[in-house]
């Protein structure tokens, strides 16, 4: 055998096994974000679920340093997977409508935020807290960011091909949409939230993409966007140079 064949061989096998641990440890935090999120409706976004998580999974109640971050950590681990179902159900049923009667822009956008807002309903009675801790200073722009990944999927799956400004603009806008709806969403008591989904329709209609109307809707928007106007613009470019 070979000095170089013994080497590689070993290389290899000591990829693998470091492939089967991170893979392990992803598959343990990915089991232990669902078992945490069956706790949320009653303990709220706690290091108490955290704690109950560890529990239900019969590992160590230290276990929940899977989550270093704590509180905001389960919060950023949802938020994540639920818009990553978001987008894929988005891309799906956007692929099925354009096949039978061609999506405009406004059903894509609003179909965005409506799918969004059923997959957290399960949390609705919580969302409030979860809120609460990423409007925290040390937490906004972090937390920011990952609604802005969403919203630059919305529109590109809506087929949104703009540059420069009008780009950084149209994602602005329907952040500032997807902020309110959630708002509205929280304190919507009619049937099925009837009200939220024609308030979604409305604000949607209203982002006509031309530079006038969209300052104007950005003008009119209310106190949230104090915070947005002051991290969205930095947020926008690190993450279209990929940092």
């Amino acid at each position: 055998m070979s000095l170089t064949g013994s080497r590689s061989r070993g290389i290899a096998y000591s990829l693998s096994r470091s492939w089967r641990r991170l893979n392990t440890k992803a598959s343990l935090e990915d089991e232990f974000l669902t078992a945490a999120l069956k706790e949320v409706p009653e303990l709220g976004w706690t290091q108490a679920c955290l704690v109950q998580a560890a529990k239900d999974l019969n590992l160590s109640p230290a276990a929940h340093g899977l989550f270093p971050g704590g509180e905001l950590e389960l919060v950023h681990r949802f938020v994540e997977r639920s818009h990553r179902e978001t987008a894929a159900t988005l891309r799906k049923s956007t692929k099925k409508k354009y096949r039978e009667e061609r999506s405009s822009t406004e059903g894509v956008l609003a179909d965005g935020l409506k799918t969004r807002l059923k997959i957290l309903l399960p949390y609705r009675a919580r969302w409030h807290e979860a809120l609460a801790l990423q409007a925290l200073p040390q937490n906004a722009k972090e937390s920011l960011q990952y609604d802005l990944n969403l919203v630059d999927e919305i529109w590109s799956t809506a087929g949104d091909d703009s540059v420069d400004e009008v780009w950084y603009a149209k994602r602005l806008a329907l952040l500032t949409a997807m902020k309110s709806s959630e708002l509205t969403w929280i304190r919507d008591d009619t049937e099925d939230q009837i009200a939220t989904n024609e308030f979604i329709d409305r604000t949607i209609k209203g982002l006509v993409f031309g530079g006038q109307q969209i300052h104007d809707h950005l003008q009119s928007s209310k106190a949230m966007l104090s915070t947005i106007r002051n991290t969205a613009s930095s947020l926008f470019r690190s993450y279209r140079n990929g940092y």
